[in-house]
């Protein structure tokens, strides 16, 4: 009759399974933003400069935009096949630094030239938030710890 009065030792279970299930979002929910991130860029193709030359000859380039670092990213006016899919944005990397002359000409041809600074990266800005990241992990583990022990 004693032993029927004494409760019953706590199961595990619910508690790991909590546990899982906030990891399992943790990392479901991570790569679903770095997809996310990754799907929003647009599509574009590495020309060369002699194609991007041609493609501005036949008045087929509708914008440009010069990053500092020579880095030329734009839009086709009409898409243009390139290993057999049809691309409408394209980069490229100036073979000389970006001169005055050169905007003069892109303006001629009816090119919408814009200038931009050089960025960082998404990994750059992740690996930037990273020690962060890893300190909050930290302190929720060890808060975790302290609520178990009391």
């Amino acid at each position: 009759m004693t032993s029927s009065m004494l409760p019953e030792p706590e199961s595990k279970w619910p508690r790991t399974l909590r546990a899982l299930a906030f990891w399992i979002v943790m990392v479901v929910g991570s790569i679903a933003l770095v997809q996310y991130a990754s799907n929003r860029r647009q599509e574009a193709v590495d020309i060369s400069y002699n194609q991007f030359v041609e493609q501005l000859d036949h008045g087929n380039i509708a914008a440009a935009k010069i990053v500092e670092g020579g880095r030329v990213t734009g839009d086709f006016k009409s898409p243009v096949a390139v290993r057999g899919r049809a691309m409408g944005h394209f980069t490229m990397v100036l073979p000389f630094a970006s001169s005055e002359s050169w905007v003069a000409t892109l303006v001629g041809k009816g090119v919408d030239v814009r200038g931009a600074e050089e960025k960082q990266s998404f990994g750059v800005f992740l690996f930037s938030f990273l020690p962060y990241v890893l300190i909050f992990g930290l302190l929720l583990v060890m808060l975790r710890q302290l609520q178990r022990k009391a």
